[in-house]
């Protein structure tokens, strides 16, 4: 049966995909790919895709699909995958409502607590204010804090003269 998706490998691919498979450079996937690409070489070794599913272990459905990508949308994609073009899931707070509620934790911690929590974090007028109309789960902070130094005081932080700025313009906690 003649294939519908034929791959020819130029010596400059063949050279990235052969270093490749010899250094196991890159995820697994991307050297079962690069394997499955050599072997399906019509200037190569021109296995069929039983023979490469067999030798590699995986469907020959995946083999044909490597195939169609690398026919369809080029070299670079097949190898390295295609990059989402937007995140999954786009976030919650803006640069401006992140830096009030670094500012809340970086600030003194409200009183009967030694520090802040992240329940406490998340219901505070600062964070029903700035997330309004929606309001974050306590599950979101750690992304925003999670980058923070742990400090003692805004002083010891870099940007501290801008949060000492929105922080003077926050609802204190009562």
């Amino acid at each position: 049966m003649k294939k519908k998706y034929v791959v020819r490998l130029d010596k400059a691919e063949r050279i990235e995909l052969e270093s490749i498979v010899s250094r196991l450079s890159g995820s697994s996937q991307k050297v079962r790919r690069a394997n499955i690409l050599l072997q399906a070489d019509a200037n190569g070794p021109c296995w069929t895709d039983k023979q490469i599913a067999n030798a590699y272990r995986c469907r020959t459905k995946t083999v044909e699909n490597i195939r169609q990508r690398f026919v369809e949308r080029g070299f670079r994609e097949t190898l390295d995958g295609r990059r989402p073009e937007k995140p999954p899931r786009g976030k919650l707070l803006d640069g401006k409502q992140e830096a009030k509620v670094i500012a809340t934790r970086l600030g003194q911690a409200p009183e009967g607590y030694a520090n802040w929590t992240l329940r406490f974090s998340a219901t505070t007028p600062t964070a029903r204010h700035c997330c309004y109309p929606t309001r974050p789960s306590p599950e979101s902070y750690p992304r925003v804090t999670e980058q923070l130094p742990q400090v003692s005081s805004l002083t010891q932080y870099p940007t501290a003269t801008f949060l000492r700025s929105v922080a003077a313009d926050l609802v204190p906690v009562s």
